[in-house]
């Protein structure tokens, strides 16, 4: 076969002379589900050589599975996230609110305090943000494969 970089290798491009040259492993469906989640979760378009590649295999099934799956371990992440950050986040929410409105009056300590807690707040939100952009990327994809 032919030498290549597996981790940007999609399922359709795996050589069918690998199967004659020892190569079963690489081609066999068990081996080559990793590859296929990956390419088609870490691209920014649909890969229809990967989809052909499923097809031509019959992995509809297991490649539904495997989305399934991480979809479902996505979900928990971003649940995770919004539970660790959510009670941080109104509370700083809270605070900030609280000073802001007297901020003009206080000294200098207290303003510096309140932009840490801006800051902070700022960047829960991103992270969150983040993680909801990333889940609507997971369903785009489960989408497109489900018409695939």
């Amino acid at each position: 076969g032919r030498s290549r970089d597996k981790s940007k290798a999609s399922a359709a491009d795996a050589p069918a002379e690998d199967a004659h040259e020892g190569g079963a492993q690489e081609s066999s469906p068990e081996a080559i589900r990793p590859l296929v989640l990956s390419s088609l979760v870490e691209a920014e378009f649909m890969d229809y050589g990967t989809m052909r590649g499923v097809l031509e295999r019959g992995m509809e099934e297991a490649l539904e599975e495997d989305l399934e799956k991480y979809i479902a371990e996505q979900k928990q992440t971003l649940a995770v996230l919004c539970e660790e950050h959510c009670e941080s986040f109104l509370g700083n929410m809270a605070v900030v609110s609280d000073l802001s409105s007297t901020a003009e009056t206080l000294p200098a300590e207290v303003k510096v305090e309140v932009q840490r807690l801006s800051s902070g707040i700022q960047n829960t939100a991103v992270e969150l943000h983040t993680a909801a952009t990333e889940l609507q990327r997971l369903r785009r994809v489960r989408d497109n494969v489900d018409v695939a």
